[in-house]
């Protein structure tokens, strides 16, 4: 972006949320059927499918048909330790072109991956599919609920917010939803002894096992149903990239920067109406009430949940995936992963400021970093009532400034 022709910046309003309570998902076992299957499962509306499904493929002789790259070279299939892959060239950690990969993917990836990329051919050589429906109204209920607090108790930068309390609550909440379902239930054992330690990999027996001890109070969704969730996300996030392509400048898990047309901006009114659509027919068909997914502010201006929304227009500087220097009139907004806005703001004064050479020192980072004390000397700690407690542990771990 230039002074001329600053990048115009779009985000989704609370993406994980907006497709939770939106779209299908795997709500059976996931069963292995046969490849045959394929073409069948493949021919579905992707919105309306009755099954689910993912595959194990092998593509063959693959290359990029946009400036934006889709697929992460981590998601290549590893066999004895050797990535499943010949040839491949990257693009910032994504496949631009490659011979032959094997990959795993959603129903939901491959519909991007074919949008995406011009391929020879491939085979699946795995097929799995899971009857498709809507999350519980009641956990949709709930996540509208929260986003209905956080829009109306929102307010302006500044001023005083008397239910600070029930605003911050509901943030949290309506994000930790998702985080519910993606949470690592059985984890691996790790045993310590005198000698050092090892773990052992959660087998399949250990872990049927440890899982039958849980019950329904303790635990809610489904990691499947998680995985769907970051997947529509990205689906959602590729129909735009796929019809903007030459013209982005930056785009991340919910928002997209750059050089947009009038026309680009007309299509993206068109999307919004869309959502409208199907989040009245999402709560007609589960008896939901339709202006929940529509709160109003305190200013009665209303707020879709999961449109594309407009946010303020800006100069931009990026050097990677988050790390962007944003200029809005006369002030910098960074973005650098690892670091406090504010740390950005307190150093940033002009683009000349920011480079990959720019350094944070200890008091500029406002980071602290762990410290492990093998030696520690003994430390008096006295609390507010003047009571003292010395501390003659041999081993500890202090916080300490970092760059």
């Amino acid at each position: 972006g230039t002074e001329e022709h600053p990048c115009r910046c779009t985000d989704f309003a609370s993406s994980y949320p907006a497709v939770m309570c939106t779209r299908r998902y795997p709500v059976s076992k996931f069963i292995e059927c046969d490849v045959d299957e394929f073409g069948d499962l493949e021919a579905q509306n992707i919105h309306t499918a009755k099954y689910r499904w993912y595959m194990k493929v092998t593509v063959k002789n693959c290359k990029t048909k946009l400036d934006n790259t889709y697929w992460s070279l981590s998601k290549v299939c590893f066999e004895d330790g050797k990535p499943q892959l010949k040839c491949p060239i990257a693009d910032n950690g994504r496949l631009y072109y490659f011979e032959e990969a094997t990959m795993y993917m959603t129903d939901l990836d491959w519909d991007t991956f074919k949008l995406a990329y011009n391929f020879e051919e491939y085979e699946v050589k795995e097929l799995y599919k899971s009857l498709a429906d809507y999350l519980p109204v009641e956990i949709i209920k709930n996540i509208l609920e929260y986003y209905s607090y956080k829009t109306t108790l929102k307010v302006e930068e500044g001023e005083e917010n008397p239910n600070e309390s029930l605003y911050n609550e509901s943030k949290q909440f309506i994000n930790a939803i998702y985080g519910c379902a993606v949470t690592k239930i059985v984890t691996d054992e790790v045993y310590f002894s005198v000698d050092g330690w090892n773990s052992q990999e959660c087998d399949d027996k250990m872990f049927f096992d440890t899982i039958q001890g849980y019950t329904p109070d303790k635990t809610f969704l489904a990691y499947q149903q998680g995985i769907w969730v970051t997947a529509w996300a990205r689906h959602g996030l590729w129909d735009f990239i796929s019809v903007l392509d030459k013209r982005v400048v930056y785009c991340d898990t919910d928002s997209i920067k750059g050089l947009f047309t009038d026309e680009d901006m007309k299509f993206i009114e068109e999307y919004n109406k869309g959502i409208e659509k199907l989040e009245n027919e999402v709560a007609a068909h589960l008896g939901i009430d339709p202006e929940l997914y529509a709160p109003k502010t305190k200013k009665g201006k209303s707020k879709r949940l999961g449109i594309m929304a407009r946010e303020e227009d800006c100069i931009l500087k990026c050097l990677g995936a988050k790390r962007y220097v944003a200029k809005h009139g006369d002030h910098y907004d960074s973005t650098i992963a690892g670091l406090p806005k504010s740390a950005g703001r307190n150093k940033i004064k002009s683009f000349e400021d920011f480079s990959n050479h720019t350094l944070f020192n200890t008091i500029e980072s406002e980071k602290l970093t762990a410290v492990y004390n093998d030696n520690q000397q003994p430390t008096t700690f006295i609390d507010r009532d003047g009571n003292s407690y010395t501390c003659t542990d041999k081993y500890g771990i202090c916080l300490q400034p970092t760059t």
